[in-house]
């Protein structure tokens, strides 16, 4: 048998191996088993992705209903995997507590925007735990922005393949059931993203309010956004558009600091990023082990620009927008697991340009990588919440 009918073979079998995962994990859920069930239906759609991703000359040239139906599709499975892993944190109730005790104590204040959104479910219901719903909802949208930035520089294919790792991404998934302020900021650093690096049509209002509401939901998150579009326009040497940005940036400020005014008379000082005092190890090292992943299937592209010196290239200018702002995370504050979670958008973008223009054994080979990652991620998940 000759490889093309090697291929072949490998392309039904992720099909028909997939679509049978998925419904049994379906029919085990409607059967209130829930042991399993959500493992089987991540291995299915992963094996139906890779069908979808190793046809022959695939292109993805959907039309507005198919593209419509592909963000339903996406967001559907983005938010059933992050309200799972929220619904059933492993971390004990309560832990942490120690961490808000703290801020009081020292009298740290932090970003509002998570807070406001609380309260009124808490006035109205007594309790905030719809707000976990809304959370993984807000991160499974997160996937619209992010599609339309990785399309606008790299076109749809690689948009779709980028979409789709995002969407099953350990790191996204258990992060969600930690740290909400990073969830609810990334979709605005991405939306933000997207507003200014639109040449043909520039939104200014929707702009202020997106780098507002980005700035009021997490302060190192709002400081890669300034940094990237910064580094952006410097590359592009228009002076023109620098002064644009930063008189941008500088008006969506006003609400934080009309927000942060009162109480930096009456506090300390704002929190920028913690650790909590909970952490899962098992869950931290299948989350580092699928970054490396990515980061192998990155570099192939990153050493591409290097050599081609395309450092206007926007993946790489978002990637070294967040290594500098890791790098000085780390130096004032330490060491976490958590500056994963800046660097993992370029890298996603970088390794689906490399799996998107290398042949197919470069993606027989991705597709088998992150299958195994989410296999052994999706044990230890599931292990911590049963």
């Amino acid at each position: 048998m000759n490889t093309g009918k090697i291929y072949d073979c490998l392309i039904k079998y992720f099909w028909i191996v997939g679509v049978l995962f998925i419904f049994i994990g379906v029919y085990r859920l409607i059967s209130n088993n829930a042991l399993g069930s959500y493992r089987l239906l991540e291995f299915g759609l992963l094996l139906v992705l890779a069908n979808f991703l190793l046809r022959k000359h695939s292109n993805f040239n959907f039309d507005k209903i198919r593209l419509i139906w592909f963000f339903l599709i996406i967001i559907a499975v983005s938010f059933l995997f992050r309200v799972f892993t929220v619904l059933y944190h492993s971390g004990p109730v309560g832990y942490d507590v120690p961490f808000y005790l703290s801020a009081t104590e020292n009298d740290k204040i932090l970003e509002p925007l998570f807070f406001w959104i609380s309260k009124p479910f808490s006035q109205v219901f007594g309790s905030i735990q719809i707000v976990y719903i809304l959370v993984p909802l807000i991160s499974a949208l997160t996937v619209i922005p992010f599609f339309f930035l990785a399309q606008r520089f790299f076109g749809r294919n690689v948009a779709v393949i980028a979409t789709i790792i995002l969407t099953l991404a350990p790191l996204q998934l258990r992060f969600s059931a930690d740290l909400f302020r990073n969830v609810i900021a990334n979709f605005f650093l991405l939306t933000s993203l997207c507003f200014i690096t639109n040449k043909t049509k520039r939104i200014t209002v929707l702009t202020v309010v997106s780098i507002s509401l980005l700035a009021l939901s997490h302060i190192m998150t709002f400081t890669l956004f300034v940094l990237t579009g910064l580094i952006y326009y410097i590359l592009q040497r228009n002076v023109s558009d620098i002064k644009k940005f930063i008189l941008l940036v500088f008006i969506s400020c006003i609400p934080l600091v009309i927000w942060a005014l009162p109480s930096l008379y009456t506090y300390e000082g704002m929190i920028t990023d913690y650790m909590n005092p909970y952490t899962n190890t098992p869950e931290l090292v299948r989350v580092i082990i699928w970054t490396q992943t990515i980061f192998l299937f990155s570099l192939p592209m990153i050493i591409t620009n290097i050599k081609t010196r395309e450092w206007k290239s926007f993946d790489m200018i978002f990637l070294l927008s967040s290594l500098i702002l890791t790098t000085i995370g780390i130096f004032f504050i330490g060491l976490a697991d958590r500056w994963l979670y800046f660097i993992e958008f370029p890298l996603i973008i970088l390794a689906s340009r490399t799996v998107a223009e290398k042949n197919k054994w470069m993606i027989s080979l991705f597709i088998l990588f992150v299958i195994i990652d989410s296999i052994t991620f999706g044990t230890v998940l599931l292990q911590s919440y049963t």
